[in-house]
């Protein structure tokens, strides 16, 4: 089974990998991609960007299941950018016949730190000890979000 895991927001973490290459961190694709509006830019030319970066990111690595941050807001700055986010992925995965599943953001950190409340910096350490030295704290979620699914799924 192909997992994708993504930490969605303007700097989006990512991580894809077979379900037997959770204990080998060399055969994972992970990383971060940014979606900052630019300086002179339409408001709709980040997510026409994030549009074709997952139709890619999916046809690139075609998996067979997606994991996404779910996350809730309450006023939030962030909802809007995540809701185009969101949206975009899942009518994708839609479109390439990609099952999504979501996780509470809580949830995911007490599964990779034990502490539903874990700090960036924790969730960084629990990343590297998958073996994966992230450029940021939104990559090493998504890698963290990974192993979840791979520890979870029913293969």
């Amino acid at each position: 089974m192909k997992y994708a895991a993504f930490d969605l927001a303007l700097n989006t973490g990512f991580c894809v990998g077979q379900s037997f290459d959770a204990n080998n961190p060399k055969k994972l694709v992970s990383g971060s991609h940014n979606f900052q509006k630019g300086s002179n830019r339409h408001k709709g030319d980040r997510f026409l960007r994030a549009l074709l970066w997952f139709e890619n990111f999916l046809e690139d690595h075609e998996p067979d299941v997606v994991y996404y941050e779910e996350v809730t807001f309450s006023h939030h700055k962030g909802s809007t950018v995540y809701g185009g986010l969101f949206s975009i992925l899942a009518a994708l995965c839609r479109a390439h016949n990609v099952h999504m599943i979501g996780v509470n953001v809580k949830v995911l950190k007490k599964h990779a730190t034990g502490n539903g409340n874990a700090t960036k910096a924790m969730m960084i350490d629990s990343c590297r000890s998958y073996g994966i030295d992230p450029v940021d704290d939104d990559e090493a979620d998504a890698v963290c979000l990974y192993q979840y699914a791979v520890c979870t799924s029913d293969r």
